[in-house]
């Protein structure tokens, strides 16, 4: 969940994480637009409730507005 919309493939690559279309592991951004905290706890919680999702990351806390 990448609130501030600055998920950066180049950074991830020189950390060793590959966010390409052909990685192994294919990652998922989500840029929440104007929606409170507790909406978007609740789109991950129901994210994590599919089972189609190993690893959630919430990028920028700080920055979500509760309601």
């Amino acid at each position: 969940m990448d609130n501030e919309g600055t998920a950066d493939p180049v950074w991830a690559a020189k950390l060793g994480y590959n966010m390409n279309e052909d990685a192994e592991v294919p990652t998922i951004i989500i840029r929440p637009e104007a929606q409170s905290a507790e909406e978007i706890f609740d789109m991950a919680l129901n994210m994590l409730k599919t089972g189609e999702v190993g690893l959630l990351i919430f990028d920028s806390i700080a920055t979500l507005v509760p309601q």
